[in-house]
């Protein structure tokens, strides 16, 4: 590599001119010559870079090219990225015995992803040249597509095929591997890896794909500025996205958590709740319920759900359970709160504590549950109607009094002890 192009790269105007003229005074490309060029619009500076054999497609210039506006670019960089790994998987198939191009996954039409950089460490040790191709990391194409489903597809077609790789998947990181999107967007992006082969119920550790799925959907919805703007998105949802999301939030597994904010264990639906009703947040309670309201009345309107008893029988009891044990401000024991986990002991210990709000909890959802089947009212009304008011009515009773209370109550001659 030249030690010194990156500096004349970072400082030249004259694209792709300059880098030519470069090139033809015997340097080499430096390491992320492939980025700048993309950062500096310039497709025929990447046909350049392509036309020395010695350029270097890794996450950074993938993920630069498929957040580019420009298609052309991020074809270029595609189509180069395919080329690198061709060449490296052909050099696998010569010179590594059978069993390992198995184990690699290497088969006819098919490129490696993850498998890349131990394909390359593999080929070192045989003392196998391979520094035109030779992979750096570790990294799957799909976590550094962003929403690009256009470079998805692209990358499909190629051969990368593999969408559940590594201890966490795709659909597992899909919060941190995309740009800031609409809901729709987010959705449109997870189908596409669903429909692909990866599995919701994959797990990591103990949590399956479908528990990170609805912990985003719920975060995402959280995030939004303004609650008029969630209404706006989850208008716009596809019938896709709008299927998908009441698959997240019906489906029934289950992990180990021992928390009173869910029955059995955790699912889709907590994991959503959780993402929308944090521990933490500068959000009033009240509007993030109305958030809420608005999304079970989406999911009302959707296919898969027809009608809103469905809609009751299968999301709300746990709906409930979950908005109440939070408004009761009953402690979470869910693994998910704790980087290190949680033991057994201090679980019960937490429970044990709170015994009196997990009693209060398990009679005030009942009460909910019954009154349900006779309020006449959609699950959304029920919510911000019946359930508000009547969790108002409980926090208000526990509210030390005021000093106007304490005044009108001396007048009429009681004497208060601290």
């Amino acid at each position: 590599m030249g030690t010194d192009l990156q500096q004349w790269i970072g400082s030249y105007t004259q694209w792709p001119t300059g880098l030519a003229l470069l090139f033809e005074s015997g340097q080499t490309p430096t390491y992320n010559c492939v980025t700048d060029a993309c950062e500096a619009n310039s497709e025929e500076s990447i046909k350049i870079l392509v036309n020395t054999g010695k350029y270097y497609i890794g996450p950074t210039e993938l993920q630069t090219a498929c957040n580019h506006p420009n298609r052309a670019i991020m074809e270029l960089v595609v189509n180069a990225l395919v080329d690198h790994r061709k060449r490296l998987q052909s050099l696998a198939e010569t010179h590594l015995p059978e069993d390992v191009n198995a184990e690699l996954g290497i088969k006819p039409g098919t490129l490696m992803s993850l498998q890349a950089y131990r394909a390359c460490q593999l080929l070192k040790a045989s003392s196998v040249d391979i520094d035109d191709v030779e992979e750096r990391n570790r990294w799957s194409v799909y976590d550094y597509i962003g929403v690009n489903l256009k470079a998805a597809d692209l990358l499909w077609d190629a051969g990368f095929r593999d969408v559940d790789e590594g201890k966490k998947a795709c659909l597992m990181t899909m919060w941190w591997n995309s740009p800031p999107c609409s809901l729709d967007v987010f959705l449109e992006k997870a189908s596409w890896l669903i429909n692909k082969g990866a599995d919701i119920h994959r797990r990591h550790e103990t949590s399956p794909a479908v528990q990170y799925l609805g912990h985003d959907i719920g975060k995402l919805l959280h995030s939004i500025d303004d609650s008029g703007d969630v209404s706006l998105q989850l208008h716009a949802l596809s019938q896709t996205s709008l299927g998908l999301m009441h698959r997240i939030l019906s489906d029934d597994t289950r992990d180990g958590c021992c928390c009173p904010c869910s029955s059995a264990g955790c699912s889709g639906l907590t994991a959503f709740l959780r993402g929308l009703f944090p521990t933490r947040s500068d959000r009033d309670f009240g509007e993030l319920v109305h958030r809420l309201a608005m999304v079970m009345g989406s999911l009302a309107s959707s296919p898969d759900v027809k009608g809103q008893q469905r809609l009751f029988n299968q999301i709300a009891p746990g709906v409930l359970r979950f908005i109440t044990c939070r408004n009761l401000n009953i402690s979470h024991t869910c693994t998910h709160e704790y980087y290190k986990g949680i033991d057994a002991g201090e679980i019960e210990e937490i429970q044990d504590e709170e015994r009196s709000l997990i009693l209060e909890l398990n009679s005030l959802l009942a009460e909910f549950l019954a009154k349900s089947k006779g309020s006449g009212l959609s699950f959304p009304d029920f919510l911000t109607r019946i359930w508000w008011v009547r969790m108002n009515d409980i926090q208000s009773s526990r509210e030390p009094p005021c000093e106007e209370d304490i005044r009108q109550v001396h007048e009429a001659g009681v004497i208060l002890h601290d």
